[in-house]
C-alpha cells in the first residue's frame, strides 16, 4: 500500500480489533479520520470519549494502540509535551471595548460579537499559494511563556525579508510583548489576557525592534503576563521612530452570517502576498488527560497536523500562529489547508516528512504546520493583517534593521 492510500476498511477492522474496539468505537474513530496505525493513536488519545466503558479499558486500549507506533516517536511527544507551554484558560478572551486611540487614525475598529456562521461555506478554489521561500528563517521558540501573540505578530512582519532572500531577519518579540502590556491601552487595561488587538495598538504607539535590541527571555517569574526589563530609553526611542502608521486588517470574532467567510478571507489575503496573524481556541476532550489538547496532540506536536475539533470538546486557552500558506485538497470539505508558522520551535513538527495516511499532504517542515479551512473558518477568534505593498512593508522592516 502506498504511502499516501488509505487502510483498506477490512485492514483498518482488523487493526481496529488488534487493540481491543467494539465495531461501534472503530466506527466513530473512522468517521473522525482514523484510518492507519499512527492516525489511530492521535484519534483515541484525543478524543477518549469516543471509547466506551471504564478509565482503566480506555488506557488499556491506548497502551495497546502505542504499541503500533515507532518507539522513536513515543520518546520524542513525551520530551515534546514536558517542555511545551501551559494552557492558559481565557487567554484570549471576548472582545474588550475601549476606544481606538486618537494616535492611531490608520487602525480599523472591529465589529461586535456577530452570529454563528452557516454550517456550511463554498469550497475555496484556485491553486496553491506559500510566502515561504527557500532562504534560512530560523525558527522561533516562546518557551513556556504566553507570548503567541508578539511571536506570530513578528512573524508577519518578517516574512518578505525571508520572500526576499534576506538572512533570517529577526524582530524583537520581548519588546513588543512589553509593549503590549505598557503602551496598548487594552494590555494596560487587562494585562492578564493577550490579544492581537494589543500587539495592534502596540505597534502604532510603541513601534519595535530588532531583536539585538531587546533579547527574548524564555523563562520569567510570575505572573505569567511579566513582560521583563523596561527596554532602555534609546531602544524605545528607535522602535517609536518606525512605529506602525500604515493601514492594517484587523478584526475580533470576524465571521458572521453572510459574506465569503474567514478562510474565504485569509486566502484572499495570501493571494495578495500578505501574511495573516490568527488566534484561535485550543480544544479539548472533556475525558482527556489535563492539557491534553488538539494543539498539543500526538498528531500536531509530532506531524504538524491540527486535528479539527470534533462534537463535545471544549475550549482549552488559545494559541496564535502565522499563516503564510494554502494547499488545495478535494478531500478537506472546505478545499484544503493552511499553513502556518508557529513558535514553539522544532518541538512542533517533529517529524514534519511523515505521511501517517490520514489524506492530509505531509507539512514538509519542522515548526511549520497545516489547519483545515474548516477549523479556521469556523473558530478563528481574530486576524491580523498588515495592508501596504510589500514594498512598503520590507522598507518598514530594513529601517527598523539599520537603526
Amino acid at each position: 500500500m502506498s504511502g499516501t492510500a488509505r487502510y483498506a476498511t477490512a485492514d483498518y477492522l482488523r487493526l481496529a480489533a488488534r487493540v481491543g474496539l467494539s465495531r461501534g468505537e472503530a466506527q466513530r474513530l473512522a468517521e473522525a479520520g482514523a484510518c492507519s496505525p499512527r492516525t489511530l493513536h492521535c484519534r483515541m488519545e484525543l478524543h477518549p470519549s469516543m471509547l466506551e466503558g471504564s478509565a482503566e479499558r480506555r488506557a488499556t486500549i491506548l497502551q495497546a494502540a502505542a504499541a503500533q507506533a515507532e518507539p522513536r516517536e513515543a520518546r520524542a511527544l513525551k520530551a515534546l509535551r514536558r517542555q511545551l507551554p501551559p494552557p492558559l484558560p481565557g487567554a484570549v478572551p471576548p472582545f474588550f471595548e475601549t476606544a481606538m486611540p486618537p494616535e492611531a487614525p490608520a487602525m480599523t475598529q472591529s465589529a461586535d460579537r456577530r452570529p454563528a456562521p452557516p454550517r456550511d461555506r463554498p469550497r475555496l478554489e484556485g491553486p496553491a499559494v506559500t510566502l515561504l521561500g527557500d532562504a534560512r528563517w530560523r525558527l522561533r521558540e516562546q518557551g513556556r511563556r504566553p507570548t503567541c501573540i508578539p511571536f506570530a505578530v513578528a512573524a508577519m512582519l518578517e516574512h518578505p525579508h525571508h520572500l526576499a532572500g534576506e538572512d533570517d531577519p529577526d524582530l524583537s518579540e520581548q519588546y513588543l510583548f512589553w509593549a503590549m502590556k505598557n503602551r496598548s491601552p487594552s494590555g494596560i487595561a487587562a494585562p492578564q489576557h493577550h490579544k492581537l488587538r494589543q500587539a495592534m495598538e502596540a505597534l502604532s504607539l510603541a513601534g519595535i525592534c530588532a531583536e539585538d535590541d531587546q533579547p527574548y527571555i524564555a523563562a520569567l517569574p510570575d505572573p505569567t503576563w511579566a513582560t521583563g526589563a523596561t527596554p532602555s530609553a534609546a531602544v524605545q526611542a528607535k522602535a517609536y521612530k518606525d512605529r506602525w502608521t500604515d493601514p492594517v486588517i484587523y478584526d475580533d470574532e470576524p465571521e458572521d452570517a453572510q459574506g465569503p467567510g474567514t478562510a474565504a478571507r485569509v486566502l484572499a489575503l495570501l493571494r495578495q502576498g500578505r501574511a495573516t496573524a490568527i488566534a484561535l481556541p485550543m480544544m479539548r476532550d472533556p475525558k482527556a488527560a489535563p492539557g491534553e489538547n488538539n494543539w498539543r496532540s500526538r498528531s500536531a506536536l509530532l506531524y504538524g497536523k491540527v486535528p479539527d475539533p470534533m462534537p463535545g470538546m471544549v475550549e482549552d486557552g488559545g494559541h496564535a500562529v502565522c499563516i503564510l500558506g494554502f494547499l488545495p485538497d478535494q478531500r478537506e470539505r472546505m478545499g484544503g489547508y493552511f499553513l502556518f508558522r508557529n513558535s514553539w520551535g522544532a518541538r512542533f513538527a517533529e517529524f514534519p516528512h511523515t505521511d501517517i495516511q490520514d489524506g492530509v499532504p505531509p507539512v514538509g517542515r519542522q515548526g511549520h504546520g497545516l489547519i483545515s479551512a474548516r477549523h479556521l473558518d469556523r473558530f478563528c477568534w481574530e486576524l491580523l493583517s498588515l495592508a501596504p505593498s510589500e514594498a512598503q512593508l520590507r522598507e518598514h522592516g530594513r529601517r527598523i534593521a539599520q537603526r
